[in-house]
């Protein structure tokens, strides 16, 4: 069985709205998830492309080099960040670190512009 949840979250200069399910077993526990910490297995409704998140999301390392939004390693975007080459991450919680997506599109859009001029 699985419970629907819809939040609206505002946060001032933008509104995001947010799907969450709860499974629960036919006894109705909730059962284990791997990523559960606190006695509630949820996910988020999954957006289709990178393209189609918000500015204000924040994207873990293993999206970002899984789904080839930039061509590096895990180990080569933690150089560049300690170089100050690429973003630098927000720490979430003492185990998650992640990067705002608009921070990884400018870096992006900046690459691309390097890369437009050094070739003309």
């Amino acid at each position: 069985m699985t419970k629907t949840h819809h939040f609206n979250l505002d946060l001032s200069f933008e509104t995001v709205d947010l799907k969450v399910q709860t499974e629960i077993t036919p006894t109705g526990k909730i059962p284990p998830h791997r990523n559960q910490r606190y006695g509630v297995a949820m996910k988020a409704s999954a957006h289709t492309t990178f393209d189609d998140l918000p500015d204000v999301a924040l994207i873990q390392i293993r999206p970002l080099v899984n789904y080839k939004v930039v061509p590096y390693s895990a180990t080569t975007i933690w150089r560049l960040c300690r170089s100050g080459k690429f973003p630098r991450p927000i720490k979430v919680t003492p185990g998650i670190t992640a990067w705002k997506v608009g921070d990884i599109r400018a870096y992006l859009d900046d690459v691309a512009k390097v890369s437009e001029g050094g070739a003309a």
